[in-house]
């Protein structure tokens, strides 16, 4: 299965936050740039502290291989346990096409975003 994640023009996976007490009213933060996701993975955490709401927009331009599916998570860290705790996600894709992630009402710091892969013969 090759599914690849082209977020932008730039070929990068995005995560997009709107403004809380005081912060910038916008953070565009590149999680993984444009790849084939052939293996489960993770990003690093994600210092969204002050920030609300988090989008995580996940654009898919190939999939290929038996039976091919991903599943994407938005995950609070907790710092306390060095935890991460899905709050969020969209499983199953098994096509091309945009989709996304939302979270709001956040009281946490960090947040990561992982993704597993299942099918045959992933590319």
């Amino acid at each position: 299965m090759g599914i690849y994640y082209p977020l932008d023009s730039s070929n990068n996976v995005n995560i997009d936050t709107q403004l809380k007490a005081g912060y910038a009213n916008y953070m565009n933060t590149t999680i993984l740039n444009a790849q084939a996701i052939t293996s489960n993975g993770s990003s690093n955490n994600i210092d969204v502290g002050g920030y609300p709401y988090v989008f995580v927009f996940i654009y898919v331009s190939a999939v290929s291989g038996s039976s091919p599916s991903l599943s994407v998570y938005l995950n609070a860290y907790d710092e306390t346990s060095g935890q991460s705790v899905s709050i969020a996600s969209v499983t199953g894709i098994s096509s091309t096409g945009t989709y996304y992630i939302s979270a709001n009402g956040l009281a946490v710091r960090y947040v990561n975003v992982s993704w597993t892969v299942s099918g045959t013969s992933p590319s």
